[in-house]
């Protein structure tokens, strides 16, 4: 049976600054949360995400569908602070995604 991602629990503690630290045994949930309120970790929030959920593979069947996956090759419209557009290939969301469907 299918376990909801509400249900499941992080294998690891996780430490997001200074005082934001979500433990091992604690909810998916607040890693999500962590993510939503807190946008400068919206991306590391993400990571965590894929890499929790495929660590649930052996216990049960995981399935990732990447909607328009062809947009993490193409050009990228992200500007640094400098305004030089940004290499795809430097974007940490990218490199999230690929790492979790290597696996």
């Amino acid at each position: 049976t299918a376990l909801p991602i509400w249900e499941m629990s992080l294998s690891s503690n996780y430490t997001w600054g200074k005082k934001d630290v979500t433990h091992a045994g604690d909810p998916l949930a607040r890693v999500i949360d962590q993510g939503l309120y807190k946008p400068v970790h919206a991306t590391d929030a993400v990571g965590v995400l894929l890499k929790e959920v495929a660590l649930q593979q052996d216990k049960r069947n995981v399935l990732f569908a990447v909607d328009a996956f062809n947009g993490f090759f193409g050009m990228c419209s992200a500007r640094n602070p400098d305004g030089n557009k940004i290499g795809v290939e430097s974007l940490g969301m990218r490199r999230h995604f690929l790492r979790a469907l290597q696996s």
